[in-house]
């Protein structure tokens, strides 16, 4: 997901979203960069 913080800058939040309910089962670190991001979430799967 992109959003904007406090300063109007992109922060990419990588999440695993359950389809049906919508509820975030796993979410990593924000981050400026997509790469980032997503090797946070692995990160936080793999445990």
């Amino acid at each position: 997901m992109l959003e904007q913080d406090s300063q109007g800058n992109p922060v990419i939040h990588a999440r695993v979203v359950d389809k049906t309910t919508g509820e975030v089962l796993v979410e990593g670190q924000a981050s400026g960069q997509l790469k980032k991001a997503v090797l946070g979430l692995v990160a936080e799967v793999k445990g």
